[in-house]
């Protein structure tokens, strides 16, 4: 064939076989084409029976993916089983059960438990197990066997005594009463509760009744007793307007802050002979108040001076005692004859340690002093104050022998729940009454601690739990709580205070502000739930049971981490007996009896230790909702938390290897605050962000972001 010059002839062999298109169809590969018609089967399915993909769960998947390595017929077969199994969750959520997958219900056990176990038992650190040494502590002799009348006392004083019970006298009253009499200096040393206060003011009374000239109101004060806390001014007042019920002519009376200021010029204006005073208000109405003069003074009582020079008084008790100096040296004393000098002024110093700091005291205030010590027989001879009266028994404590002293070592996360069962078995579930003073660190956990178990555990609202609710007027109390802190107004802790002291049966929740000097009768246990910083701290806290011979009991709640702190006791000759968790825990037993039973149940005859699991976490649940059913009640619970962290950091040096910060877990110790958020959620988190947010950057750009860009900034803006 001819063709035209301009034509091109292309002579091209394709082969003897049959053409393929160039178009490629989408079913060639076996893979893509089984998990088409895979995935089709399953929107098929999903559309009819109105499943959503979620539903699915993680069994499809993970056939899908073993289809994709299988042949035609296997394939075939899970489908069939895919859509048995779907088919078997639509009706049973259509019949109202809760849809299970292939996984779940592997996880799952046979039989379920209604009761479910929180995680209040679960991650919490290992109880250590601890070896104590064997310390022989030391002990006070109480009582001396020899009576009041024994003394040169006035036959009505005696009589007053007897009235009250007090014919016999006390070791420390037996050794200090005949030097007082005679009109000596003395530095009394002697454990908590052995009568210290009848120590001086039996003296002091008779000495007053025993002058020449009738003693009257326009004298003016004659004696000043200093104490450290109002509590205690209350105490002591009570106890000298006692004693002079046989010479009404003596009037005793009291100046303490948080009291009319007004009323108290009038009381010191119309006269009194003996006051009794804090030294914070002594010091103002000295400046202020006219009618207070110190020009006839004749005895200055510093009670529990430990505790004034450790709460920082002992700058005002130095300008006390130059004020007091300072008016005798310029008055002469009219109406007694002789001329004012310090020789005429007897100061007593009473202490149940004998620290650095009252030792300095005595030696600048004391003349010619007797050092009385009841631990060391060495000084009861009425020996002048040296360092081998004081410095055997230095770093030794003396308690009573009828102290009964323990420990248990709890978990953060169960410390609330533990101390809410002991509460529960020591006031509600015991057939004895008892009195319990709770030992807080700071004011806001007392508060909220103390409106948490009035509203739960002090509450019977019947067996519905559905009742914890903000309505508390249809609740009933089963046993006293109170509250008891330096933030409250002062007819508010005068009122706790008697009351407490009153009541047969109750729980005192406090500050340190009852740790010292305080007597309040019949008191059964002492639970500190956070260690103090000083050993001085302890023996005073545990020294407000045992008084007199009775017999008390202390319980000391501890961390894990916080173990060591028994050696420090040790060394100091304190011995604790161990108590264990789940011994106290078993109260909530009790407690949760009026629950509803279980029914249908086969474990319910479990092994003891879960069962008291079970009870604590109702416990502990049944607390928390009551927390979250209020928005004050939750802010206070952080706000406790947050002082309790507060607190934490503030132990001193001597014992931060012990209680550091950093040993404790924020997340657990959240728990015995009922609390559910993370720490960070509490605090604001700042800190964590601005970590986090450094860590991303370098630190050129982390200061470039930190500079504040002008061009940018409000006119408003404050920096």
């Amino acid at each position: 064939m001819d063709l035209p010059d301009s034509s091109l002839l292309l002579n091209i062999n394709l082969g003897d076989g049959p053409t393929k298109s160039n178009k490629q169809s989408y079913g060639n590969d076996k893979k893509k084409r089984i998990k088409k018609r895979k995935f089709s089967k399953i929107k098929k399915f999903i559309a009819g029976n109105k499943v959503s993909r979620k539903e699915l769960g993680t069994y499809d998947e993970a056939r899908l993916k073993q289809n994709t390595e299988t042949s035609d017929t296997t394939n075939r077969k899970n489908n069939e089983q895919l859509t048995s199994k779907l088919s078997e969750k639509v009706i049973s959520q259509k019949d109202g059960a809760p849809a299970t997958t292939e996984s779940s219900r592997k996880a799952q056990p046979r039989t379920q438990s209604k009761h479910v176990i929180s995680s209040l038992f679960n991650k919490n650190p290992d109880i250590p197990s601890i070896n104590q040494k064997d310390v022989k502590r030391n002990e006070e002799k109480i009582f001396s066997k020899k009576l009041f009348s024994e003394l040169p006392l006035h036959p009505h004083l005696i009589s007053t005594l007897d009235k009250m019970c007090l014919a016999e006298m006390t070791e420390v009253q037996q050794q200090a009463v005949p030097h007082i009499l005679q009109g000596r200096d003395a530095l009394i040393k002697s454990q908590t509760g052995s009568g210290k206060t009848l120590a001086y003011a039996v003296p002091l009374v008779q000495s007053l009744r025993s002058k020449a000239r009738q003693i009257r109101r326009a004298d003016g004060v004659l004696a000043v007793v200093l104490v450290p806390t109002r509590e205690l001014a209350l105490q002591s007042l009570a106890v000298l307007k006692k004693l002079v019920q046989s010479c009404i002519w003596i009037v005793p009376g009291m100046v303490i802050g948080g009291e009319s200021r007004k009323s108290e010029k009038a009381r010191l204006r119309k006269g009194i002979n003996i006051l009794v005073a804090t030294p914070g208000r002594l010091l103002e109405h000295s400046t202020c108040t006219n009618s207070l003069n110190f020009s006839r003074l004749e005895y200055l009582i510093i009670d529990e001076a430990d505790r004034l020079l450790d709460m920082g008084f002992e700058k005002d008790v130095t300008k006390l005692m130059n004020c007091i100096l300072e008016q005798r040296q310029n008055t002469s004393c009219v109406g007694f004859g002789e001329e004012a000098s310090r020789s005429d002024l007897q100061m007593i110093l009473l202490s149940a340690t004998l620290s650095t700091d009252v030792k300095r005291l005595a030696s600048v205030a004391l003349t010619d002093p007797v050092t009385i010590n009841i631990s060391d027989t060495s000084s009861s001879d009425g020996s002048n104050i040296s360092h081998q009266a004081t410095d055997s028994c230095e770093g030794a404590f003396s308690l009573p022998s009828s102290l009964n002293q323990y420990y248990t070592i709890t978990p953060s996360k169960l410390r609330l729940v533990t101390l809410a069962a002991f509460i529960l078995d020591k006031c509600k579930h015991s057939s004895s009454k008892h009195k319990v003073i709770v030992f807080l660190p700071t004011q806001e956990v007392v508060q909220f601690y103390y409106m948490l178990f009035e509203g739960t555990i002090n509450t019977d609202k019947g067996d519905d739990s559905s009742d914890i609710s903000d309505d508390d007027e249809a609740s009933t109390t089963i046993f006293d709580i109170f509250a008891l802190h330096g933030d409250m107004e002062q007819k508010y802790r005068t009122e706790v205070f008697q009351r407490f002291a009153a009541t047969e049966s109750g729980v005192l929740l406090c500050t340190d502000v009852a740790a010292r000097g305080l007597h309040l009768p019949s008191v059964d246990w002492i639970v500190q739930l956070c260690a103090p910083a000083s050993t001085e701290d302890y023996v005073h806290r545990v020294g407000r049971t045992a008084r007199i011979g009775v017999i008390g009991n202390a319980l000391l709640f501890l961390l894990p981490s916080e173990v060591k702190y028994l050696e420090t006791l040790n060394s100091s000759k304190i011995s604790l007996k161990s108590i264990e968790m789940n011994s106290v825990l078993k109260a909530c037993l009790a407690e949760s009896a009026s629950l509803p039973k279980k029914s249908g149940n086969r474990r319910a005859d479990r092994q003891a230790p879960q069962r008291i699991q079970e009870a604590a976490t109702a416990l502990q649940q049944s607390m928390e909702e009551w927390t979250y059913n209020g928005g004050e009640r939750l802010a206070q619970a952080k706000s406790a938390f947050q002082s309790f962290v507060r607190s934490y950091t503030t132990y001193p040096a001597s014992v931060k290897d012990i209680f550091h910060l950093k040993h404790l877990h924020l997340g657990h110790l959240a728990k015995s605050f009922c609390l559910r958020e993370a720490p960070t959620a509490m605090t604001g988190g700042s800190t964590s962000k601005k970590m986090d947010k450094r860590k991303r950057l370098s630190r050129k750009a982390y200061h470039q972001a930190k500079k504040p860009r002008h061009d940018k900034m409000s006119e408003f803006a404050s920096g």
